[in-house]
Parts: C-alpha cells; sequence; structure tokens
C-alpha cells in the first residue's frame, strides 16, 4: 500500500480525513535509504507527538514544507518553518526537525546523493544553505516539481530512475535562480 510507503506500521498513530486523500501521520521520521540512482522523495505528515533526533547524513537534502509549523536545527542554526519555506542541508550537517505544539508539519523531503553532481564538483557548494523563503509563486512550482518526484517514484516504471535524476536536478537548478 503506498499509503504507508514512508513510515513505519509501528509509527503510525492516526488518519486525518480532512483533506482530499487520507494521509497516515508518522511519529518518526521515514526511513531515508537512498536507492542505487540517487534520488529519493519522500513525503511526510507528522503526528501531534513526532520526535526526531539529530541526524547527519552523506546526501544533500531539500526540505519544503505542506503546512504546519516547526523549528529546524542546522548545526548550531535555528530557523522558523511553516507553507512554503525550504531547508537546504548539505552533506555532513546535522539536522532535526521539531513540530511547534498543536502545529504538526507536512513535508516533502528531497535526498540527493553528491555524486550525482560529480561532473561540476563546485556545483554542491553553490547550493543555498540553510533557510530559503521563497515567492508563493517560486513555492508552488517548487512544490509542483516535489509531488512529480514523488509521483515518478511511486509509479515505478523502467524510465522513473532517470526521470527522478532529472527532475531532481531541474529543482536543484531552480534553487539556484
Amino acid at each position: 500500500n503506498g499509503l504507508l510507503r514512508d513510515c513505519d506500521l509501528g509509527s503510525i498513530v492516526g488518519l486525518s480525513s480532512g483533506m482530499s486523500a487520507i494521509k497516515a501521520q508518522t511519529r518518526m521520521p521515514p526511513s531515508e535509504e537512498i536507492p542505487p540512482w540517487g534520488v529519493l522523495a519522500i513525503e511526510s505528515h507528522h503526528a501531534p507527538d513526532f520526535f526526531m533526533e539529530f541526524r547527519t547524513h552523506t546526501f544533500l537534502k531539500v526540505i519544503y514544507f505542506l503546512s504546519g509549523q516547526s523549528q529546524v536545527l542546522v548545526d548550531e542554526e535555528q530557523f522558523d518553518c511553516q507553507r512554503g519555506d525550504v531547508v537546504i542541508v548539505h552533506p555532513g550537517q546535522k539536522n532535526r526537525i521539531i513540530d511547534q505544539s498543536g502545529a504538526p508539519v507536512s513535508l516533502y523531503a528531497l535526498c540527493l546523493d553528491p555524486d550525482l553532481l560529480r561532473f561540476d564538483p563546485g556545483f554542491l557548494e553553490r547550493i543555498p544553505e540553510g533557510q530559503i523563503s521563497p515567492s508563493a509563486e517560486r513555492a508552488r512550482a517548487l512544490e509542483a516539481q516535489l509531488r512529480r518526484l514523488r509521483f515518478q517514484q511511486e509509479v515505478k516504471t523502467a524510465d522513473a530512475p532517470v526521470s527522478m535524476v532529472a527532475l531532481a536536478l531541474s529543482l536543484l537548478v531552480s534553487l539556484r535562480r
């Protein structure tokens, strides 16, 4: 069942029917295991008692907030985030999401293996770090790109991995603008 793909069955605490599609809520972050093609797209809907320990990754992570309010800690910095905000976590940075009481977060996250950028060694350094608050138009475009990535990941066609890499690289370029 695709509804439960991004969360451990033990972490599901309930379902929200206030949306057009039912979304499972999680108490803990989903797995961030990067597939062989180097791109993972995550959709996560946090339960009121969601908890995340600090994590450090070998990949680039782009987090887009769909709803709710949270504080995102990246190394020693703290960012207050809400719908439309983006946080970029570079490889090796310690990070954690803490949802505001009464406002659990729903988000998309793009996890990208930096080896996909080896043809341009300086590109990763040109991607901004930390929080970005894009214009409403740009936020809608980012959300649409991340939704397409999730779709490609779920359809599991022979071309899905190539499509995901292309979409992810396009998204990174749009963050540089």
